[in-house]
C-alpha cells in the first residue's frame, strides 16, 4: 500500500531506510543519502507544538513528532512546547493533512 493509500485510510506512516536506519521526510521512494528504495513503517502520532499562527480564525501548526516535523491543522488552542497528537490524517482533493490536539 502506498504513502497516499495509507494517507486515505488515516494511517500515518513515514518512509524509512534500512540501509541509512533513518526515517525520510517527507515522503520519498528512495533515500536521500543512499538512494535505496525505503520502507514505510509506522510513526508515532504524538509530540510537542513547536509553534502555531492563525489566518482568518484557522490555527496551523508545526508539530515535532520524534524525528520529523510536520505542518498541520491545530485544532484547539495550546502553548509551544505541549504535548500535542495527532488527531486525524488523510488525502484532500489529492493533498494531505494532519490535525493536531493537545495531549
Amino acid at each position: 500500500m502506498s504513502f497516499e493509500e495509507r494517507l486515505e485510510k488515516g494511517e500515518f506512516s513515514v518512509t524509512y531506510c534500512h540501509n541509512c536506519n533513518v526515517v525520510i521526510w517527507p515522503h520519498s521512494s528512495f533515500c536521500n543519502r543512499c538512494f535505496s528504495k525505503t520502507h514505510l513503517v509506522r510513526h508515532t502520532t504524538c509530540g510537542t507544538l513547536l509553534e502555531y499562527s492563525s489566518q482568518n480564525g484557522i490555527l496551523f501548526c508545526v508539530c515535532q513528532l520524534g524525528d520529523i516535523r510536520i505542518m498541520g491543522r491545530l485544532l484547539s488552542q495550546c502553548k509551544e512546547g505541549s504535548p500535542v497528537r495527532m488527531s486525524g490524517c488523510g488525502m484532500n482533493d489529492g493533498v494531505p493533512f494532519f490535525e493536531f490536539v493537545p495531549q
